[in-house]
């Protein structure tokens, strides 16, 4: 699945994830079921944290933790959309991530 998303920076030098499709449109309601297969093509795959060099491994749970937590559940309109359209950039997201914070489960 062929996606267009790039790494930019602002004129701060921060690093930003730039999405250039709105893959998950809907006039009420996000198909989160669309969006669970969709990250499904992700698992399986590794990506090294550029600030830490720490290896990140995506897997199995992540696209039913990303389309069913609780947190999804409440959201709605521009926000839903936003957080499934946000999905096509995790990797370039994990990529660039910085200010590591470990925190117990």
């Amino acid at each position: 699945m062929e996606r267009k998303v790039n790494v930019v920076e602002d004129l701060d030098g921060n690093k930003i994830v730039v999405i250039h499709d709105i893959r998950f449109k809907g006039k009420r309601s996000i198909e989160w079921a669309d969006v669970e297969e969709y990250l499904k093509q992700y698992v399986g795959e590794s990506h090294i944290i550029e600030s830490t060099n720490d290896m990140v491994y995506i897997g199995a749970d992540l696209p039913d933790e990303y389309t069913h937590s609780n947190y999804t559940y409440i959201l709605k309109g521009a926000n839903a959309k936003a957080k499934a359209n946000a999905a096509q950039g995790i990797p370039e997201m994990l990529v660039i991530a910085n200010e590591k914070e470990y925190e117990e489960n």
